[in-house]
């Protein structure tokens, strides 16, 4: 890549370049649609970026501060080419861990639009054999950029916008590969199948909420969690017998730590269930 410098045995990514291809009519795209496209792209990069970060630290994948610009716009297929470039030159000069030559987040991207389970990434001139993983390959779960709504949600923007769309037929996604740029062609079918995934996207977790009031007969709670104010089904059978046979008093401001399932049925339809109450922390 041409970004990449080579200092001794090990590699510093400074810039990582991606190409969104689309297939159009007349080389053309509407200003809204290139403005929604722009708008959601940078929110995916740097979401994946963020979690990059989070869940790899041993090999430094991403960026620590990512800057996104579109490099140029070609004729023919439109081509809308970003560069993520990091801007923190001298927290590259202190890194010990080696960085990947090749694409991560353009990777990524291809895959979760291909709706596949993994991104395989490579690490090169490894000395430290501590971070050395199937022959200096590092496959990635793409589970856990799913699991963060920012992601999930620009992923679904982006794949309906283009799914509606009367004048865009399909795109690609260009990387820079081990030794060559790779091509991986997403169609409307394939973000069909993608956005039925994130429809069905769980996430379990531990949480603290606030009680504030219940509906006797369907047992949808009014909770606040995270300082907004939801709706949560309660299924809990044991807390709610409890109640109904009077051994606990539940009253307005109660704090308690549940196990909590957020159900995504597509990018902004969210349901919460209660799964089990662990304890009540009110005094």
């Amino acid at each position: 890549m041409d970004s990449t410098e080579k200092k001794g045995n090990s590699f510093e990514l400074q810039e990582e370049v991606f190409e969104f291809v689309l297939n159009v009519d007349n080389s053309r795209v509407s200003a809204h649609d290139l403005r929604l496209l722009l708008f959601h792209s940078e929110r995916l990069v740097k979401s994946i970026n963020k979690t990059l970060r989070k869940e790899y630290p041993d090999y430094q994948l991403g960026f620590d501060i990512v800057d996104l610009n579109v490099i140029a716009l070609e004729k023919g297929s439109f081509n809308l080419k970003f560069s993520i470039s990091e801007k923190n030159t001298k927290k590259l000069k202190e890194i010990t861990h080696n960085r990947t030559f090749v694409a991560i987040v353009g990777a990524v991207i291809a895959g979760l639009f291909a709706a596949k389970p993994s991104t395989q990434v490579t690490i090169v001139n490894n000395e430290n054999q501590e971070t050395v993983v199937n022959n200096n390959y590092v496959t990635i779960n793409n589970n856990i950029f799913l699991d963060v709504p920012a992601t999930r949600d620009a992923l679904d923007s982006i794949s309906e916008l283009v799914i509606n769309s009367d004048t865009i037929h399909d795109f690609s996604i260009n990387y820079q590969g081990e030794d060559k740029m790779e091509k991986a062609p997403i169609s409307k079918e394939q973000l069909q199948n993608t956005s039925k995934n994130l429809q069905h996207r769980l996430l379990h977790k531990k949480a603290i909420i606030e009680y504030l009031s219940h509906d006797e007969d369907s047992y949808l709670w009014v909770i606040r969690y995270h300082g907004r104010i939801i709706h949560a089904y309660m299924h809990d059978p044991i807390f709610v017998e409890k109640i109904q046979l009077g051994e606990i008093d539940i009253n307005r401001g109660d704090f308690y730590r549940v196990s909590l399932t957020t159900f995504y049925h597509g990018s902004r339809n969210v349901e919460y269930h209660i799964d089990h109450v662990i304890e009540h922390l009110s005094e």
